[in-house]
Formats: structure tokens, C-alpha cells, sequence
């Protein structure tokens, strides 16, 4: 595992595999950062921690539509950073290429990542989005997913979404407004 940091300091992520991701970095990203005011470094910052279903373009070096659009929310809710977490750590464009590998997740200590970003986050959202086509690629978002919450619950952090799908699944933040602002979620 491998971090990387932008020149300016305000940019950061942690990636592990084969150098396939983006930038010729690491095929599975853990964690990305962002310092969203120059507050970012002090003691009581105000974290905001996004759990998304798996990274896509963004690295230590340029952002990708959904952390630009979940920067603007931190932004909007005077948050210092903001932290991308994942539910898988492959780095694909299409969530479906979670199902073109045997290990999506990616690291052992992906798990351990969310928990402990999330224990240290002042409020986690949870934004997968979802249902997800294949049925093979839903379970597996599902199955995974339930795993997460499950151990965020026994860590007793409290989780939040924008909004929900029909399914009862937290939305995905790009395709909500500017002005959606968190909830708390009592996943079921």
C-alpha cells in the first residue's frame, strides 16, 4: 500500500495493486483526501467521510466528477476534509468491472480503513447508490455493503445518506441537488 500526496498538501491517496489505477497508480485506491478549508490540518477538524461503491478517475492529482460534487456538499456544510471511502477498492469507471476480478475489494485492511476514517469522521454518509444490474454484481454490492454497515453499527458510528432509492438504498451524489444535505439513516 502506497500513499501519494499532491505538491500543495491538500490531496491525497492511498492506493495498493499493480499500478493499473489512475495515474499508473495502484489498481485499488483505499482512501482518497481532500482539504477543503485551511483548517484541514488542525486538532477538531471537521471530517466529512463519503462511502461510495468503488473509486473511478480520482487521485492524489485530479479529481473526478463524484469528488467534485461531494467536495461542493463539504464545502455547503462547513466541513475542513473530506475523505472517499469505499465499499470495493477496485479502480473501474463501471461498477461492473467488480465482477471481472477475484478480489475487488482489494486489500484486507480496506475494512479497517472505513472504520477507522469513520470513528475519526465528524459525519459519515453513505452514497453506493445502487440497484445494481447484473444480479450477480447486486448481491455482491449488497452482501458487501451489509458488511460495512455491520461493522460501522458495532463501532457505533452513526450513518447518514442524501436520500434514498426505492430500494431503500443511499443514492449516489452525483445525481442529487447541490442543496441535499444529510440525514440519519437507520439501515435495515
Amino acid at each position: 500500500m502506497k500513499e501519494h500526496r499532491s505538491l500543495c498538501g491538500t490531496m491525497s491517496a492511498t492506493f495498493n495493486g499493480d499500478g493499473g489505477g489512475p495515474d499508473g497508480l495502484g489498481s485499488h485506491r483505499i482512501l482518497l483526501e481532500r482539504h477543503i478549508s485551511s483548517y484541514a490540518g488542525a486538532a477538531g477538524a471537521r471530517r466529512l467521510l463519503t462511502i461510495g461503491v468503488n473509486p473511478s478517475k480520482a487521485s492524489h492529482l485530479k479529481n473526478d466528477n463524484t469528488i467534485t460534487k461531494e467536495s461542493k456538499f463539504a464545502r455547503a456544510w462547513q466541513m475542513d476534509v473530506l475523505i472517499k471511502a469505499n465499499l470495493f477498492g477496485l479502480c473501474s469507471t463501471d461498477p461492473e468491472g467488480l465482477l471481472s476480478v477475484a478480489d475487488p475489494t482489494g486489500d484486507p485492511e480496506n475494512l479497517d480503513a472505513i472504520v477507522r476514517e469513520a470513528k475519526r469522521a465528524t459525519i459519515v454518509v453513505a452514497c453506493w447508490g445502487g440497484p445494481y444490474g447484473p444480479v450477480a454484481l447486486h448481491r455482491l454490492v449488497t452482501r458487501r455493503a451489509l458488511q460495512v454497515v455491520c461493522a460501522l453499527t458495532e463501532a457505533s458510528v452513526q450513518l447518514h445518506v442524501l436520500a434514498l432509492t426505492k430500494d431503500g438504498i443511499p443514492r449516489h451524489p452525483l445525481y442529487l441537488k447541490d442543496s441535499s444535505t444529510p440525514v440519519l439513516w437507520s439501515a435495515p
